[in-house]
């Protein structure tokens, strides 16, 4: 593992330092960077050294291409109660149906299960508009698509990586779909941590006027998070990606934990197979679509199980009492511009 720094202009220079050493030495996997600007020229480095490369933050849709990215792979959550709240927003406001709009990816399949079962508790009608690809999104047959959509649906949750949110409600906006252009709804989970990431500025964007964000808000500056924070250290002893934002220090032992144990388990899978260390895409292919569970509650060294969920220590999560949800209005006042009809 290698912590590169998120800087566009030497991007390529870092990677290939790393490949490099390679030659030098017998690398046949490594974890991270963590950043975009970094994982496109490091994927496509491993690409040409069949080297397996798995990025615990990297977020562009461009990555789910895997002829152009054969070796790389990420770990992504699977937002596992995150449903709750978006839940309990659609109870508030009475709507009657919503459309779950998510990539055909299996960890957006997942994620999408578990907010149908959820949402379908309270009678509501859900459907889903599943996308096989977010270089779709621009495209015009798609936006024909999503007119048709929409005249059977107001309420729109988006579940897929923030850059593909971005192409969505631009659409959105084309097709005069965006919550001031009529009557509609859209909400988006965890989009407050990544959307700096994309050179939006810090002003409001018209195409995301309206929308509601669902993240967990972590107070870097209070008490309880700057305990929390020195508890992780104590615990990891790790050095920090500088590159990381303020709640991510605090996380960022178990995402690189999560990487290793991807790699560990792919190893494994492709030893069964007979897949020699050397094939890395081949070795990547092998993690494609597996889910699996790390089990805080004993210690940080914890054995994981290939199949299940990341769970948190339910002790661990209480003595964080800013740890809360926050529901993030990317415009003006969040609830008194949402339709109040239950026609929706």
């Amino acid at each position: 593992m290698d912590n590169v720094p998120c800087d566009p202009p030497n991007a390529f220079d870092e990677m290939m330092d790393i490949f490099t050493l390679k030659q030098h030495q017998s690398i046949n996997a490594f974890v991270g960077p963590s950043c975009d600007d970094v994982c496109q020229p490091g994927g496509r480095l491993a690409r040409y050294y069949d080297v397996m490369m798995i990025s615990y933050g990297c977020e562009s849709s461009i990555f789910d291409d895997k002829e152009e990215y054969p070796t790389f792979g990420r770990t992504t959550t699977t937002f596992k109660d995150m449903e709750v709240f978006f839940a309990e927003v659609i109870s508030h406001f009475e709507w009657p149906r919503v459309t779950l709009v998510t990539m055909a990816t299996p960890v957006w399949q997942e994620t999408t299960t578990e907010f149908e079962d959820e949402i379908s508790k309270l009678g509501v009608s859900v459907s889903r508009l599943t996308i096989e690809s977010a270089a779709l999104i621009p495209s015009t047959e798609f936006l024909e698509r999503l007119l048709s959509v929409s005249q059977n649906t107001r309420v729109y949750i988006l579940l897929m990586y923030p850059e593909a949110v971005l192409d969505f409600m631009r659409q959105s906006e084309k097709a005069g779909l965006t919550a001031t252009q009529a009557e509609n709804v859209f909400m988006v989970v965890d989009f407050a941590g990544s959307h700096h990431k994309m050179g939006l500025g810090t002003g409001p964007v018209s195409f995301l006027e309206g929308v509601l964000d669902i993240t967990y808000d972590v107070k870097p500056e209070s008490q309880g998070f700057k305990n929390f924070f020195s508890e992780i250290l104590r615990m990891s002893q790790l050095t920090l990606n500088p590159n990381c934002s303020n709640y991510e220090y605090g996380i960022h032992s178990m995402l690189v934990s999560d990487g290793i144990y991807v790699v560990a388990g792919a190893f494994n899978a492709s030893l069964s197979q007979n897949i020699s260390v050397e094939e890395g895409a081949a070795i990547a292919s092998t993690t494609r679509g597996a889910t699996f569970q790390v089990d805080q509650t004993a210690t940080w060294s914890s054995v994981a199980q290939l199949l299940g969920r990341r769970t948190c220590d339910p002790a661990v999560a209480g003595s964080i009492p800013n740890h809360d949800a926050c529901c993030n209005r990317l415009g003006k006042a969040i609830y008194p511009h949402f339709p109040q009809s239950t026609h929706l």
